[in-house]
């Protein structure tokens, strides 16, 4: 493994760099205070898990919360703060501090993968931009939801993973995958996936924290076991996740099974679901935007075959890997959000959001190479500029009709 160079996350980024983060700061801070308190998915059933872990001391049941089922620590770390506060928006301004801290998380796995300081800094830098301004992301960022933290942890996951893949863990890193590991298993189930490679990748790879490593495997069989013991004694009839009783409650969502009726339906739905379905799947932007987003998505394709094809030709064996892996954490996460989707009408893109790194990714190392080509083309075209452009324009006027559309909606 290599022992220089290794990376600084948060002193990677320049002040020049913040600034195109000043956009979405915008957009959230708008969102904050002119979407109304519950008016964000499920925020009325996550706000009513933290209000019961206040009230009463203990985790809520079904009739204490709709998303009881969900793992507590993102509700422990809130309970607190909203104890103190006593005011929802205070919780939603940690959200965006949850956001604000993925994207620099994301900027720098890309690093990484990409340690080129030709290519590094615009490609790196480009995908966090990216993901910044996809418009349902900015939106979820105001929301009271474990969904932001989750988002953060899935983040810090692949971090940590590509990490491992590339150099030997200094203490203070390893001790941070190991509550990293350990939060996102009591955070949010869909995680599961990620942690199991993580924990496989780091483990193979840290050899001489393999003790170590054990350890936290059993500090993490503890915590599930915890978890899977307390759903029992609640619900009874080994019931490890409490889906069983969730099915009994919102048998409306296990009726609905769009993934079985109409296949091509539902990825429709995830997908414009994905950019911007806003409020309760109510508030939808205008069908043209979607069909531009669709037809993008689809051309992108062919730079991002030939980027990939030059990464692999030039690329080391690591590098290789770390990207493969990298890939793969989107796949196991889609193949959960489809395995959910066989028991519950979930067709909801940001639960794809743990992963929005590596769909960001995709959308800027195609505008990466279709940036190189304008700048060969038009002699004298700065790349940088080209690139930049052809990111910030399309997402910062995508952004503006999602706000508008949805200051429109909430306006009624």
């Amino acid at each position: 493994m290599k022992e220089k160079s290794y990376p600084k996350p948060i002193s990677s980024f320049k002040y020049s760099d913040w600034l195109f983060f000043v956009p979405f700061l915008a957009l959230t801070f708008f969102y904050l205070f002119r979407v109304p308190i519950g008016q964000t998915p499920d925020e009325p059933a996550h706000l009513n898990y933290i209000e019961y872990l206040v009230k009463f001391f203990s985790l809520p049941d079904y009739s204490g919360s709709g998303v009881a089922h969900h793992p507590p620590l993102y509700y422990l770390i809130q309970a607190p703060i909203y104890a103190v506060s006593n005011n929802v928006y205070v919780l939603r301004f940690f959200s965006i501090i949850f956001s604000l801290l993925n994207l620099i998380v994301i900027k720098n796995l890309v690093m990484i993968i990409f340690p080129n300081e030709s290519q590094e800094p615009d490609l790196a830098l480009g995908t966090a931009i990216f993901c910044s301004l996809v418009p349902m992301y900015n939106f979820m960022s105001v929301a009271v939801s474990n969904d932001l933290s989750a988002c953060l942890l899935g983040s810090l996951l692949i971090y940590f993973t590509i990490l491992s893949l590339n150099f030997s863990f200094q203490k203070k890193d390893f001790i941070f995958w190991c509550l990293t590991f350990l939060a996102a298993i009591f955070t949010k189930i869909v995680l599961w996936p990620m942690v199991f490679i993580s924990g496989l990748v780091v483990f193979f790879t840290q050899k001489e924290k393999r003790s170590s490593c054990l350890i936290i495997f059993a500090l993490a069989g503890i915590e599930l076991f915890s978890w899977f013991y307390h759903n029992v004694s609640l619900y009874g009839k080994w019931d490890l996740l409490g889906w069983g009783e969730l099915m009994k409650v919102e048998y409306q969502l296990v009726g609905n099974r769009l993934i079985f009726d109409n296949t091509r339906e539902w990825l429709v739905l995830l997908f414009h679901s994905f950019w911007g379905i806003f409020g309760w799947f109510a508030v939808y932007l205008p069908l043209v935007v979607y069909s531009i987003i669709r037809k993008s998505t689809v051309i992108f394709l062919l730079p991002f075959i030939v980027f990939i094809q030059h990464f692999f030709k030039t690329a080391g064996k690591t590098q290789k890997i770390s990207m493969l892996i990298f890939s793969s954490f989107l796949v196991i996460i889609f193949l959960a959000l489809v395995k959910d989707n066989f028991n519950f009408f979930h067709p909801h893109g940001r639960y794809l959001f743990p992963v929005i790194s590596i769909i960001g990714f995709y959308y800027s190392a195609s505008i990466y190479q279709i940036a190189k080509l304008i700048s060969k083309i038009c002699f004298g075209t700065d790349k940088s500029i080209v690139f930049y452009s052809l990111i910030l324009v399309p997402l910062v006027a995508l952004n503006i009709i999602s706000a508008i559309t949805i200051n429109n909606f909430f306006l009624k």
